[in-house]
């Protein structure tokens, strides 16, 4: 059982990023981007965990697990990465999360006004999503290294060059999305 939640990756992030460079933190970054990929990767979970521990699994189908029971889909949110991206390029890498998804769903806040973020090409382009998915996807975008979390001297996003493969168009981006529980039919 994994409890897991996608900001937690952003809070382990930044203890990591407290550490001296060296073989601990490339070590403990190792772990938590294979933590990250088991929670978020379209993949068998219990093949990902043999293989883990140098085991194999004969069968691609191991029946038991979220996604060979077919509980999750992936589903590309290339186009919304861009999206959320771009405000994070078009506002200078200057701004944290909450300026971001704010400039995306077309927000009137005083902040916006005073940068002139509400001039910006990207403001607004994400108003047919809510803010709990922004923010959800620029979780899995840090966790995933596509976009970097710097947190001296205040908290701001700035795009990693793996992010700026899928700003330009040359990489996908995708995520998993949990299928609707359907309704139990009455008797």
């Amino acid at each position: 059982l994994l409890f897991h939640r996608r900001g937690d990756a952003s809070k382990i992030l930044y203890f990591i990023n407290q550490m001296e460079d060296g073989p601990e933190k490339r070590c403990a970054l190792n772990k938590l981007n294979r933590m990250i990929e088991y929670g978020t990767l379209n993949v068998c979970r219990r093949k990902q965990l043999l293989g883990y521990f140098g085991e194999s699994l004969a069968e691609d189908n191991c029946g038991g697990c979220d996604i060979c029971l077919g509980d999750v889909d992936q589903v590309d949110a290339t186009t919304e990465a861009q999206m959320a991206m771009s405000a994070i390029y078009r506002t200078g890498q200057r701004f944290g999360f909450k300026h971001i998804v704010e400039v995306v769903v077309g927000a009137k806040t005083e902040k916006i006004f005073r940068f002139g973020h509400d001039n910006l090409k990207t403001y607004g382009v994400g108003k047919h999503k809510d803010r709990k998915f922004w923010s959800r996807l620029l979780d899995e975008l840090v966790a995933r290294g596509h976009v970097n979390r710097i947190d001296e001297p205040f908290t701001h996003l700035t795009l990693s060059d793996k992010g700026m493969g899928v700003l330009t168009g040359g990489d996908a981006f995708s995520i998993l999305q949990v299928r609707e529980a359907k309704s139990a039919k009455s008797a």
